[in-house]
């Protein structure tokens, strides 16, 4: 599981961990994008919330 921010201000999706990842390795992660400075407050807390947020 990996969570990230959306890095709108540097230049959004591009700059994120997730895109350079191996498309074999990504397909085994949950990836969950968050707003850029609005923190993960609205994240559920339990695994099973997680992979279907």
């Amino acid at each position: 599981m990996l969570i990230e921010d959306d890095c709108e201000s540097i230049g959004g999706e591009k700059e994120m961990s997730i895109t350079d990842v191996r498309p074999e390795i990504k397909r085994k992660i949950k990836s969950i994008v968050v707003k850029e400075f609005e923190g993960i407050d609205g994240v559920p807390t339990s695994f099973k919330d997680l992979n279907n947020f």
